[in-house]
């Protein structure tokens, strides 16, 4: 019985996808980026305000508490971006070409998070916008070449 994705309705045989599923590099970089966010996640939400993150973020104790809100909600989207990820290479009900299209999207969602911080931050910024954008432009390339 073959149906569609809810994602991107591309036709999908929930039965035998485990049979047409391979592992590439796209995973494996999109993974790490997956990694990353939830690492930004922990700093931006978790930890917020200890010396350690403020030591990330370059900021005494009185800006992190200003902007806390802000840096918690950024570390949800980190979060859920880092979902998407896993969710499009494990599930088995999406894996295969239609949880491909879960991965890129999210991938690409980075990249342009990356550049957006490089373009309003500028190159203070410069550290950031690499750990954000290296891993999700890497499994973009990797993708390029399925």
């Amino acid at each position: 019985r073959r149906t569609s994705c809810a994602w991107c309705l591309c036709p999908i045989d929930p039965i035998d996808l485990p049979a047409g599923y391979f592992w590439s590099n796209m995973h494996t970089f999109a993974l790490l980026a997956a990694f990353m966010h939830v690492l930004f996640f922990f700093i931006e939400t978790v930890i917020w305000g200890t010396a350690v993150a403020n030591k990330i973020f370059k900021m005494n104790k009185e800006k992190s508490d200003i902007v806390k809100v802000f840096a918690q909600n950024q570390g949800f989207y980190n979060l859920f971006l880092a979902l998407g990820v896993v969710y499009g290479v494990y599930s088995p009900k999406v894996a295969g070409e239609c949880g491909d299209h879960i991965v890129v999207f999210c991938m690409r969602c980075m990249v342009a998070a990356a550049l957006a911080l490089l373009g309003t931050g500028g190159m203070k910024m410069k550290v950031g916008a690499l750990a954000q954008g290296v891993f999700p432009a890497l499994a973009l390339y990797s993708a390029s070449y399925q």
